[in-house]
């Protein structure tokens, strides 16, 4: 970016073996191939690659929920007083990241979750007990029950 204005694209379709990878993963394949493409550009320079990572879109939609009109379609209560803010711009529950209905977050985390190749479809509480270590939400416990109770078996 140069002057809050982007200079530089770069695109391409995922190759088959991609499609299963998980987002860390994907970003860090676009970052060497935005490297790769503009590296002719980038010799004896400083720069600086943005990439869209989940903990943007969680600090975004924090943010988005946090305005007065939407905090009580949160179902936190008086729980927001709770929240402590760390350097990194983000909203913590007991040394959780809050992720906020707001963007379909939930989903993603869950799926990202549930998917993985590493853990061969975990259960509930597998499942759960990953994910509070990391992320918290009002009635995640449940909301996680229902996403892995709506997965079929053998289907990745």
């Amino acid at each position: 970016m140069r002057k809050g204005k982007v200079i530089a694209y770069a695109s391409r379709q995922l190759k088959i073996h991609e499609k299963n990878y998980k987002t860390h993963d994907l970003e860090l394949g676009a970052i060497v191939f935005a490297l790769k493409c503009w590296r002719h550009y980038l010799y004896g320079t400083k720069s600086v690659i943005y990439t869209d990572s989940l903990k943007d879109r969680v600090i975004g939609a924090q943010v988005e929920a946090n305005k007065k009109e939407k905090i009580d379609k949160e179902g936190l209560g008086g729980m927001v007083e709770q929240f402590a803010q760390r350097e990194d711009g983000g909203l913590y529950f007991c040394d959780r990241l809050w992720i906020p209905m707001y963007g379909g977050l939930r989903k993603l985390i869950m799926k990202e979750a549930h998917q993985t190749r590493y853990s061969i479809h975990p259960g509930i509480d597998k499942m759960y007990k990953d994910l509070r270590d990391l992320f918290w939400w009002p009635g995640m416990k449940n909301d996680v029950a229902i996403y892995v109770s709506k997965c079929l078996p053998g289907k990745v």
